[in-house]
């Protein structure tokens, strides 16, 4: 299954009717933290996020799947038509990681060798990468042995909500254990990966994240899609894949 079709399979969970007691859930708690009015609290917070226990879904015959929503800390900051374009790189890092521990690809390349040369020539790049990496080498970033399934939450959903961002994850204890070979280096923050799972690759944790964009110092250039990762994550951001409420 296809890391998209996972998060298909959660939203038409969702949508059954039983499920409605989640999604007047979910949208408490978003106007709740719009509010700041501390009626819903939060089981974790990070530098820029906030994580909301949700509830338990049945997606299959003894298949829970533990739901969290996260949040932008900052309710000014989660208008969805301003963050819809920049968060697609981490969709897109996720689904990367995914159809590599699912075996579906080895190695990520640059798109081209022109993006390639331009890297490196332009971006201030300290140290030199391959055209070719395997996503299992201690190259930077975020690292994971191939076939450690469990390594990735199960799913990973955009959520809209008047016209406001978040997105709903899988929380603990995971559906597939994780073999615990996930590591993470060269990050500003260690907790991209937590009880063997990747959680975290938001565009300072993820170094994948970071070659796409063009280095760190790329902030008012174009995105110049070089490893094609933002463009993956396009599509969970798609009327038909998001979870509108």
């Amino acid at each position: 299954m296809q890391y998209i079709e996972r998060t298909i399979q959660v939203k038409s969970t969702l949508m059954q009717q039983e499920q409605v007691c989640l999604l007047e859930m979910l949208r408490s708690i978003f106007d709740s933290h719009i509010l700041r009015d501390r009626k819903h609290m939060p089981m974790g917070v990070g530098e820029t996020r906030v994580v909301y226990e949700i509830g338990t879904c049945e997606i299959g015959l003894n298949m829970p799947i533990n739901l969290l929503l996260k949040l932008n800390k900052d309710p000014d900051r989660m208008t969805y038509s301003e963050v819809a374009t920049c968060e697609c790189g981490e969709f897109g890092a996720f689904e990367t990681y995914y159809n590599f521990v699912a075996g579906y690809i080895s190695t990520i390349s640059f798109l081209s060798m022109a993006k390639y040369k331009k890297y490196h020539a332009t971006y201030g790049v300290r140290k030199k990468k391959p055209y070719t990496f395997s996503l299992a080498d201690s190259w930077g970033g975020t690292q994971v042995t191939q076939g450690d399934i469990g390594a990735l939450p199960y799913f990973q959903m955009v959520v809209k909500y008047k016209g406001l961002y978040g997105y709903l994850t899988e929380g603990l204890p995971p559906l597939i254990e994780p073999n615990h070979t996930a590591e993470c280096y060269d990050t500003d923050d260690i907790s991209t990966v937590s009880h063997g799972r990747i959680i975290d690759l938001s565009s300072n944790q993820c170094l994948l994240r970071e070659i796409d964009k063009g280095g760190l110092i790329n902030l008012a250039r174009r995105h110049p899609n070089n490893l094609g990762v933002r463009t993956r994550g396009k599509k969970y951001f798609l009327a038909r894949n998001r979870l509108d409420i």
